[in-house]
């Protein structure tokens, strides 16, 4: 996997998806690090690094100057020790913040905005030491006894941390993706059951095809139409893309408190598709996911291997489905064995959904065996915006 990672390194779209791949067969993904990564992906610890040629903005020759250095005198430990062993003019301005932004210096003293804070001084450093060596101080930080000290390293502000959205975007800034974490993570199971199509396949949609999906908000750009109203075209990105979806002036009147940056939402709408051009998602109705598991749900649907269905199984979960009583149905979906699929209804459970369930569910089914079964749009908003036109 790691030779098939560095194969599409310039190619984000892949990445992502190898990158779920491994998440899916359970390998570790170890972040870009200027103490352990090399130039390409390489196996570690039974998982994968990657490498730092998967940051944009950081030239070969910039990774070979940290490599070399690295293995020349140890690992670094601030940017300052950095600065101090490479040719500044290869690590640069540039460089150094993409691999700050990426999360690759996490490994050195103090947090990403403190690092991002000190980086004027650290390249004043740099330009110092490149002086010196060019008036033929060489010596400069030698055994030899050199007269010459290094420059004065200034002491790390005191800054507060970025926000965990502000480190993602940056991250995903350098990366072209989301990797140490991702803000739809805690949404995983609306992902996996409310969207009809990941937005790597949506150039499988129809035009006009009617369509859910989950994403989170990374921008948006505010217009106004030819009557003067406001609209906008908000990019999504799930865990495999990024899709714009346009909110034209009446749905953007309903929905504007929701649609915001940084928002994690559930939109229903209409694909848009012309030639030579991505799909576009035109938005009738969104939803915040903190509710769109209360507003969509119809049903839980539990999926159980027939292979490797244990004997105290279905006791377990009737057990755990008493303590969790609601209005919500349960289906049973029984899968493998060569007799095909058959889902069932449990009858006798009406559950309460939240996620003290869902994760013990898991823990008895297997992660991935559990679906949220959605109520289909009902096209209100549609059908009213018609009836007034």
């Amino acid at each position: 996997m790691a030779a098939s990672l560095t194969s599409e390194m310039n190619d984000s779209d892949r990445i992502v998806l190898l990158v779920d791949e491994c998440r899916r067969l359970k390998i570790p993904i170890y972040p870009p690090d200027v103490n352990r990564s090399e130039a390409y992906f390489k196996v570690e610890d039974g998982g994968i690094r990657f490498g730092l040629g998967a940051v944009k903005n950081v030239g070969l020759g910039a990774i070979e100057q940290i490599v070399e250095g690295r293995r020349e005198l140890g690992p670094y430990h601030s940017l300052y020790d950095i600065m101090e062993r490479v040719d500044g003019q290869k690590v640069n301005r540039k460089v150094l913040e993409s691999l700050i932004h990426a999360g690759a210096c996490d490994s050195l003293e103090g947090h990403r905005a403190q690092m991002k804070a000190v980086l004027e001084d650290v390249l004043r450093y740099g330009q110092q030491i490149r002086d010196e060596k060019n008036r033929g101080q060489e010596s400069l930080f030698g055994t030899n006894g050199s007269q010459f000290p290094p420059p004065a390293r200034l002491a790390l502000p005191q800054v507060e941390s970025w926000s965990e959205s502000e480190a993602q975007m940056l991250e995903k800034e350098a990366l072209g993706f989301f990797l140490t974490t991702h803000p739809l993570e805690a949404y995983r199971l609306e992902v996996a059951s409310f969207s009809d199509l990941s937005f790597s396949e949506m150039d499988q949609a129809a035009d006009s095809q009617a369509i859910r999906l989950v994403g989170y908000v990374s921008d948006i750009r505010k217009l106004t139409d030819k009557k003067g109203r406001p609209m906008a075209f908000v990019t999504l990105v799930d865990f495999n893309g990024s899709l714009e979806v346009i909110f034209f002036a009446d749905a953007l009147e309903r929905l504007n408190s929701i649609v915001r940056k940084d928002a994690a939402l559930a939109v229903e709408g209409r694909c848009s598709t012309r030639e030579d051009e991505p799909v576009k998602v035109i938005a009738e109705e969104a939803y915040p996911l903190e509710t769109a598991r209360s507003r969509l749900t119809q049903a839980i649907e539990i999926i159980i291997n027939r292979e490797k269905c244990r004997p105290d199984l279905a006791e377990k979960i009737e057990r755990l489905c008493m303590q969790h009583p609601g209005s919500i149905p349960l289906y049973i979906r029984l899968a493998g064995g060569g007799n095909g699929e058959r889902r069932y209804i449990a009858e006798n459970f009406q559950l309460k959904l939240d996620d003290h369930l869902i994760n013990r569910l898991e823990k008895l089914v297997g992660e991935g065996n559990i679906r949220l079964i959605a109520r289909r749009n009902n096209g209100a908003h549609r059908n009213n915006r018609r009836q007034q036109s």
